[in-house]
């Protein structure tokens, strides 16, 4: 079941424009700065959900 959710996850975002799809468990952010990890924002959050979008160069300047 969650490996047809990840694939259902990443369908939808590349049809979205994503160019880069991914999930991590909240874990592996253990090293994160103060603030910044994931259960900073979702205390009972298990899994992060990461969508990489293009950006225009003269947008990023």
């Amino acid at each position: 079941m969650v490996k047809d959710m990840k694939r259902k996850l990443s369908r939808i975002a590349r049809l979205e424009g994503a160019r880069l799809f991914g999930v991590a468990p909240a874990g592996r952010f253990a090293g994160a700065p103060p603030g910044h990890h994931p259960l900073n924002f979702l205390p009972r959050a298990r899994s992060v959900v990461v969508v990489g979008l293009p950006v225009l160069k003269s947008i990023a300047d």
